[in-house]
């Protein structure tokens, strides 16, 4: 008998029609200044809130922390 996955001759029927009919493909480049807009509009963020001002707290500074001595690597041979 002969294999089931014998490519067809002509477009794939399992495949949409590429370029054979453009205006009814959603994915259409002719078709795109109409559909954009809409989804674009839908994922736009919302406007963000007015800035804070942070300002640092009242009194002394905070004290630095001491930076930890770096690391040095030895060889821990006997």
């Amino acid at each position: 008998p002969a294999p089931a996955n014998v490519p067809l001759p002509g477009p794939d029927p399992r495949r949409a029609p590429a370029k054979s009919k453009g205006p009814p493909t959603p994915k259409a480049p002719h078709a795109a200044p109409a559909a954009p807009s809409p989804p674009l509009a839908s994922q736009q963020l919302a406007p963000l809130p007015p800035p804070i001002d942070v300002k640092p707290a009242p009194g002394p500074p905070p004290a630095k922390p001491k930076p930890k001595p770096p690391l040095v690597l030895t060889p821990q041979n006997p």
